[in-house]
């Protein structure tokens, strides 16, 4: 079978209103500015561009940690 991916789903949009990040309040997004997103079932977590990025890394780091064990797994 296809593989298939263990990642929730993700994606960048243009905001259309203007709110706040889900992990600093005090990060604004305003409408049109790039945004992350994540979908957690009905709901989607929206984030601004640097704390997306922030969490993406640790999830690199996360995952890289991960294949190494599978790699070396014997």
């Amino acid at each position: 079978g296809k593989p298939k991916s263990t990642l929730k789903r993700v994606f960048v949009d243009d905001a259309k209103a203007a709110h706040k990040c889900r992990r600093n309040k005090e990060h604004a997004i305003t409408k049109g500015d790039r945004r992350f997103n994540v979908k957690e079932g009905r709901s989607v977590m929206r984030y601004c561009l640097s704390c997306a990025r922030i969490s993406l890394q640790l999830d690199i780091e996360s995952l890289t940690k991960i294949l190494n064990e599978i790699d070396h797994a014997s």
